[in-house]
């Protein structure tokens, strides 16, 4: 059965076989922990072992708990997902498993909430103890329950709670069950709170076996929210993932696998230890992500290029530090395109590492997500998949770091993107300016209205958009693109004499007869 936009999802009801294929046929497949598609994701062993104590200390509470583990992109949710749910699996104790992906969005139902319950449901029904009696008694009662045009509240009820009220009696003396969801945060940004509702609400159901449901998450303020309206704090055990220290994981993981390539290339390796300079230095360039220490691992274990050599002392020291001058810069511009060709999106990591390498004066990513605005949403996540070439730290108030910024520049100039960079900053810079000045001047009554001259030079993004978008048009002034033209000429007009009296403030008037002299080049009619 194929969903159409045009076309309502009708189960077949003539046998309770149909039913069950008609279920099938919309099931997310792709979605389930065990997908042999994507392969062994697994935690290695020795590694996030608190973590996975802690959560299975909370799947052993006697009330129905929601466990919500959030994290920064690359800390490893979704391995540990994986992990709860193998374990949970081998113990029989495993309701359904459903795997969000935005990297795999292409494929129906992914990132959406279409077939979240069918799936769920699906699974319920493979499970022992007339668990499919109840699913099909439900699909054969409503025929429509799976199109995904019906709300998900319905389906939630249709496809989950009436089959689990079945369940209760058969279901009573077995341990507790429990549902892992990884990357909520993947699935419709503007259902989330209507999910994570519906979730707390199944846990909350009378009549229903004893249940726990595992979900993993990135920080949203949109998730934040959903549960602060859902209330009940007792049934939700949050762990961040932020806050845990996993040096010594990261250590391991490359031990390890340096371990496994000396063997592969039959070097001789001396008893390695989790404290050498190399493991030391691989595991800080992983910048605390399991994702980047993922790559840098799948960098090791590739076969060598005929046409770009590089052995495997050769990698690790690209991989400690591509400034290196013994190495050739093919090599470091191939570990470059490696890391990015693995990265969440890689159009999006080419715009962004252009981004970052442009800047005049490092930011912040909070201050760099302010100054670009909601068009670079995805800066963070993106970023955060690239560790191996730039450190972006957990804590987004200190300044994004690149690896060598020479090479990276360089490499990126051969890419399209590089041209856009400076433009993209010049007119992000004019924007943050643009929405933040009241009036064309005035700088004493909204000083007073602001309540103090500390509050008014406290905004990094604002304070580095007055002070460098002459810098960023002066780069490459001759190909200033018509829309950033236009957006000039207003400012130039409208905004100029608020621009000149806080740039005075800040800076003095020296600064602001240089960034005029630069902007001064630029011809706004053409």
């Amino acid at each position: 059965m194929i969903y159409s936009a045009v076309r309502t999802v009708v189960a077949d009801t003539s046998s309770e076989e149909k039913i069950f294929e008609s279920l099938s046929a919309v099931v997310v497949h792709h979605a389930l922990y065990d997908c042999p598609k994507w392969g062994p994701r697994d935690c290695l062993d020795g590694t996030c072992t608190k973590i996975l104590e802690e959560i299975e200390t909370a799947l052993q509470a006697e009330s129905s708990t929601l466990i919500w583990l959030s994290g920064s992109p690359g800390t490893g949710k979704s391995a540990i997902a994986h992990t709860i749910a193998s374990r949970l699996k081998k113990k029989s104790k495993l309701a359904g498993t459903f795997f969000f992906s935005r990297q795999h969005k292409d494929i129906p139902g992914m990132a959406s909430l279409d077939f979240f319950a069918p799936t769920l449901a699906y699974q319920i029904s493979r499970s022992k103890h007339l668990a499919k009696d109840a699913v099909i008694q439900s699909i054969r009662s409503d025929p429509i329950i799976l199109d995904p045009r019906r709300s998900f509240t319905e389906q939630i009820q249709g496809l989950l709670v009436k089959p689990l009220q079945n369940l209760q009696v058969s279901w009573r003396h077995l341990e507790p069950k429990a549902f892992v969801i990884d990357a909520i945060d993947a699935c419709e940004e503007g259902r989330i709170c209507e999910f994570i509702s519906c979730l707390s609400n199944l846990l909350h159901q009378p009549h229903i076996p004893h249940l726990h449901i595992v979900i993993t998450s990135r920080p949203l303020h949109a998730i934040d929210d959903a549960f602060e309206a859902i209330g009940c704090e007792e049934s939700i055990h949050h762990i961040a993932l932020d806050d845990v220290d996993v040096t010594e994981d990261l250590r391991l993981l490359f031990k390890c696998a340096l371990e496994k390539s000396y063997r592969h290339h039959g070097l001789e390796y001396h008893g390695l230890e989790s404290d050498d300079q190399t493991i030391l230095c691989l595991a800080d360039r992983a910048s605390g992500r399991f994702r980047g220490a993922s790559m840098m691992i799948r960098f090791l274990e590739t076969d060598d290029d005929d046409e770009v050599p590089c052995n495997l002392d050769e990698k690790i020291d690209l991989m400690k530090d591509p400034g290196d001058a013994y190495l050739d810069s093919t090599q470091i511009f191939r570990f470059y395109e490696f890391v990015i060709n693995l990265s969440e999106n890689p159009n999006r990591a080419y715009r962004h590492l252009s981004t970052v390498v442009n800047l005049a004066k490092p930011l912040a990513i909070l201050h760099l997500r302010k100054l670009l605005g909601s068009s670079e949403s995805d800066l963070l996540s993106v970023l955060a998949s690239l560790s191996p070439i730039v450190s972006v730290p957990v804590d987004d108030s200190r300044p994004v770091e690149v690896l060598h910024i020479e090479s990276l520049r360089e490499f990126l100039s051969q890419h399209p993107s590089s041209s856009c960079a400076s433009q993209l900053l010049a007119q992000s810079s004019l924007r943050t300016m643009r929405s933040s000045f009241l009036r064309q001047s005035g700088l004493k009554d909204e000083l007073q209205q602001m309540g103090s001259e500390r509050n008014f030079s406290s905004s990094p993004a604002l304070r580095h958009a007055c002070q460098y978008w002459g810098w960023y048009l002066s780069q490459d002034s001759t190909a200033v693109d018509k829309r950033l033209r236009i957006f000039l000429r207003t400012f130039w007009q409208d905004k100029l004499l608020s621009w000149f009296e806080r740039q005075w403030y800040l800076e003095g008037l020296e600064s602001c007869i240089a960034i005029l002299t630069v902007a001064q080049t630029i011809d706004f009619n053409e």
